[in-house]
């Protein structure tokens, strides 16, 4: 099995990773483990945002707005 060392860690980035591991009983290098592990098999995108906005609208690329009937009224007087 490999080892790896990271250099120049950020102190605020090695105190949260050692708070998580602490919170789930776990050792520093597991929680490092199980963060790489979970970041290497996220599901990857298939597509960018632009498309899945896209994909919540209707199937015409449409989405029906009903607004309410406001009762005809006179113009606001501005003088």
């Amino acid at each position: 099995m490999g080892d790896l060392l990271i250099r120049n860690l950020d102190p605020e980035l090695e105190r949260e990773l050692r708070a998580r591991a602490t919170a789930s009983g776990k050792s520093l290098s597991q929680a490092a483990k199980d963060l790489l592990r979970q970041g290497m098999i996220e599901p990857k995108r298939e597509y960018g945002l632009g498309t899945a906005l896209r994909n919540m609208l209707g199937p015409d690329g449409f989405v029906d707005l009903e607004f309410p009937r406001v009762p005809d009224r006179p113009p606001p007087d501005f003088s």
